[in-house]
């Protein structure tokens, strides 16, 4: 995912995007969009796994970190408009997703969805065109945009053939032409007389002018195959489909797309498909490929830490949901770390970085709690119970075992042979909490090296100084050839006056420098807050000095 955008939802009236990095930091003032952000991530994610996605669910499975029970809280409260747009961008695709307000208050109605490609200029429509009587949705595309999604590589290098078939075959004509000339130049050599006779004279002028617009046309279509000029964008669809029409199962958006198009196709044997250079056949395995492609283009795989992670207990109980650690351990429980694996290699290594331990056991108690112990090298007797340890411990303890279950399920992914293995989001909300200043500067560290090492992005919401001052240092510290401003971005989030006295959320995108400067100040209260508490020390002590002299 490279960027997310909101408009109309809570905070955010205007809209406003977020070109996501590797690393991607949330901070500034509370009640700013931080936590809007992720808790609209969250809401795409529970949409995107929803079988029926004609509506989006306030009550799927991440509603108790979202903690959005009805639209009212879904919509910004400034805005009259009852149309929330929720979009991310997956390469070079972007895709929209408009929701209203739904008779259900914990429901939201899916009003449109759009495919954006901006390589070819091109976009899907999908719109709900009555919601109540007979709902149907009407669909609009060209072929050229549902070819580039099924195969990109494919459509590109078809336009491609096609420009260097057609050239192939002008320059047959081209030789062909040339042998009619030479034939007809060794005929004046041989009598000059017949250049008197003005027809004849007049057709050989023709037949030298028409090689030389033959000669541009086939430069014209060999540069059209180097650049992958996409000229025929195929046969524009342009239908409705009922939801009563979507069959068999239930209407994802994929389903809807397919019914939509493949109805389009079969109602009339006598459109021009031709035009597509397809037989009818083809298209029909092209649009079920789409649908297959769709599918895979829409998900994106995410987790989430929230602010509140942990308590300390000698057992965790599998049926208790108020805790984080108690989800990601049961996920280790189930699925395992191999022996060796990345994720193995990752726990053991910054297990002692954070002063934790060198490994840590998962052990099952009755098959209805577990418990967690840390194996410490050079300490005697058994592993220590994670009860024992501070706050902090356990702290980081979650933060790395939940990067270690996604490292393992990305390796999943992999090993499968998923069409599009993208990076996995995993969204962590105040990782500070209850931690050392030089804990939370390791933080940064383990943050950097995790996106530049595994398929995962993080999107991190901090208030720490420490964390952010440093990634600077990280940054400034990178060879020159290394281009590493682009690997973080920080969003500074502030809320400002509007004209008519409403508040309005303000995002402040900042880089840091390839000298580790910020590209942009940050707002009052952040960094410098602590430099005005030690001048207002130094003039206290200042003044004590003085009484003190005299």
């Amino acid at each position: 995912m490279q960027q997310i955008a909101v408009k109309n939802f809570r905070v955010f009236g205007a809209p406003a995007e977020f070109d996501l990095s590797p690393l991607t930091i949330l901070t500034g003032r509370n009640n700013a969009g931080k936590s809007s952000l992720i808790k609209a991530l969250l809401l795409l994610a529970d949409f995107i796994e929803q079988e029926d996605q004609t509506v989006l669910r306030l009550d799927g499975p991440r509603a108790s970190r979202h903690k959005i029970t009805n639209f009212d809280n879904l919509k910004n409260w400034e805005v009259a408009d009852d149309i929330i747009r929720l979009s991310y961008t997956m390469g070079d695709v972007r895709l929209e997703y408009d929701f209203s307000r739904h008779s259900e208050p914990n429901i939201a109605v899916l009003t449109g969805f759009r495919i954006v490609v901006a390589a070819l200029n091109e976009d899907l429509n999908m719109r709900l065109m009555s919601e109540f009587e007979n709902p149907h949705y009407q669909i609009t595309v060209r072929q050229g945009l549902i070819d580039y999604i099924v195969n990109e590589d494919a459509y590109l290098r078809l336009q491609s053939q096609s420009y260097l078939a057609e050239a192939a075959k002008a320059e047959k004509k081209l030789a062909t032409m040339d042998q009619e000339l030479t034939g007809r130049e060794a005929q004046f050599e041989r009598r000059p007389d017949m250049l008197n006779y003005p027809a004849v004279s007049t057709a050989f002028n023709q037949l030298q002018i028409n090689r030389k617009k033959l000669h541009i046309r086939i430069y014209e279509l060999k540069k059209a195959a180097e650049s992958h000029r996409i000229r025929d964008k195929g046969l524009v669809y342009s239908t409705s489909i009922s939801l009563e029409g979507v069959a068999p199962g239930v209407p994802s958006i994929p389903r809807i797309i397919q019914q939509g198009l493949l109805a389009y196709v079969e109602a009339d044997a006598a459109r021009p498909v031709q035009e597509l250079k397809y037989l009818a056949e083809q298209v029909r395995s092209t649009l079920v490929r789409f649908y297959q492609e769709l599918l895979q283009l829409m998900r994106f795989p995410v987790a989430h830490l929230g602010p509140n992670r942990t308590y300390q207990s000698r057992l965790y109980f599998s049926n208790h949901t108020g805790s984080e650690i108690t989800s990601i351990v049961e996920a280790f429980v189930h699925r395992g770390i191999r022996r060796n694996s990345a994720a193995d290699k990752f726990l053991r290594h910054w297990l002692p970085l954070f002063n934790v331990g060198d490994s840590v056991n998962v052990v099952p108690v009755e098959g209805m709690a577990f418990k967690i112990t840390i194996n410490v090298t050079g300490k005697k007797g058994s592993p220590i119970n994670l009860a024992d340890l501070g706050f902090g411990a356990g702290q980081i303890l979650t933060i790395l075992l939940q990067i270690a279950s996604v490292i393992e399920r990305q390796e999943e992914r992999a090993a499968a042979g998923r069409s599009r293995n993208v990076a996995a989001v995993l969204l962590i909300e105040e990782p500070e909490a209850n931690l050392h200043p030089r804990l939370q500067s390791l933080l940064a560290v383990l943050f950097e090296e995790v996106t530049r090492t595994y398929s995962i992005r993080l999107v991190v919401e901090t208030h720490s100084e420490y964390l952010i001052r440093k990634l600077q240092l990280i940054v400034a510290s990178g060879t020159p050839d290394e281009d590493q401003e682009d690997n973080v971005v920080l969003f500074y989030m502030d809320q400002e006056q509007d004209q008519s006295g409403s508040s309005v959320a303000s995002v402040r995108r900042i880089t840091i420098q390839a000298d580790g400067k910020l590209s942009d100040v940050f707002g009052n209260g952040f960094f410098d807050e602590a430099d005005e508490n030690a001048m207002e020390l130094y003039r206290l002590q200042k003044k004590s000095s003085r009484i003190k002299l005299s």
